[in-house]
């Protein structure tokens, strides 16, 4: 089993000189590195965690707090394993260190041999816990999916309806326009009938999308789209809505910049990007959301780049799994489904892949397409 190969980080908190230093001759003659020792409970200890993978802990420790206290106060902070080592072995004590989810108990003296049981021991441990929590919130995100799929299932019948009425209020402002004036101002005005009507088809085409999806039915069209003329569509959705005037939007991609593929697709995962970038900027000083296309060999790559100064590594590690959200409030926003559904679209249908690209400066997501696209493969 791989785990019971792999060298540990060890920490040890131990108050005998002598006991520590044979500690650390047993540890190191098994393999492992010993990343920090410590004398007594302090805080300095957390500084080292991070870079650790287990806690060698005297129970008995100087100073107002026990080893079997201060592990469970590690352990508020930090998911890590700790073995407890101790001259004593009295019942209560056996209790109180239970409580704090030990994963080993070594009373003293303590042989080489042992202490390689007890690390092992601990490592299996650690193995399948995270992986009874990797398997139970996979669970947890399959449940809340399923729950989502049939409420977005009602969803979808109804937002199809009400569209319907927003198309024909459309025809009906347009047949009113044309029959009361022809001015410059009329002409304006079907500019925005225009786009409400472009903007309402898509809606549709994205309801259908979805409800094949629910369905498990086939549906995207691949097309043939001009690239410049998609990204000015999603900025459009965008910078006429008050809430995002003080936000600059700028494209850059050449004119010609053309190639087929599943247009509804690709837009829909632009809008996604977008719409996370608004959210994260709308409070900065600065404000700003650039979209770049060209073509780097062989392939279509966007790039959505906003005034934001990037994602902690602590999300980027989550931040396309189903269900993970940055977003830490009460109101229910953010249910994490957005940027792995974009994910799971690029990948499956379009071909490509999605990523965050670090960047010290700004917030940058890239989407990589092939120029050529097999409907059959698709």
């Amino acid at each position: 089993m791989e785990v019971l190969q792999t060298a540990k980080k060890i920490v040890i908190v131990e108050d005998d000189p002598r006991f520590l230093e044979n500690l650390q001759t047993y540890c190191e003659m098994l393999g492992h590195k010993i990343v920090a020792t410590f004398n007594e409970a302090c805080d300095s200890i957390f500084n080292v965690l991070p870079e650790s993978d287990l806690i060698l802990m005297d129970i008995n420790l100087p100073g107002g707090e026990s080893g079997v206290k201060f592990a469970k106060r590690i352990n508020l902070e930090i998911d890590i394993p700790v073995i407890y080592i101790t001259g004593n072995i009295e019942k209560e004590t056996f209790e109180e260190a239970s409580e704090s989810l030990l994963h080993g108990y070594l009373p003293k003296p303590i042989t080489k041999q042992q202490l390689d049981y007890a690390i092992k021991l601990s490592s299996v441990r650690s193995h399948y816990e995270k992986l009874m929590r990797k398997n139970l919130e996979y669970l947890y995100k399959n449940e809340k999916m399923v729950q989502v799929g049939k409420i977005a299932g009602a969803l979808i019948h109804d937002l199809k309806n009400f569209n319907s009425i927003v198309v024909l209020s459309f025809y009906r402002i347009r047949k009113l326009v044309n029959s009361v004036c022809h001015s410059e101002e009329s002409e304006k005005i079907i500019t925005y009938i225009d786009r409400g009507e472009s903007g309402a088809r898509r809606i549709d085409e994205l309801s259908e999308r979805y409800r094949k999806i629910l369905n498990s039915e086939s549906s995207a069209k691949l097309v043939k789209i001009k690239v410049k003329s998609l990204l000015e569509e999603v900025v459009f959705y965008y910078e006429n809505n008050p809430k995002n005037r003080d936000v600059k939007y700028e494209i850059e991609c050449p004119e010609e910049l053309e190639f087929d593929t599943f247009e509804i697709i690709l837009l829909q995962a632009l809008v996604v990007l977008v719409s996370n970038s608004l959210e994260a900027i709308l409070e900065l000083e600065t404000k700003f959301i650039r979209l770049h296309a060209s073509e780097v060999n062989q392939d279509i790559v966007f790039k959505v780049v906003d005034s934001g100064k990037g994602v902690s590594k602590k999300v980027i590690e989550n931040l396309f799994e189903l269900g993970f959200s940055s977003k830490s409030n009460d109101s229910g926003a953010g249910a994490g489904i957005g940027l792995s559904l974009v994910k799971e679209n690029v990948e499956t249908l379009l071909k490509g892949k999605v990523e965050y690209m670090d960047s010290e400066v700004n917030t940058t997501f890239q989407i990589t397409l092939p120029k050529s696209l097999d409907p059959e493969e698709a």
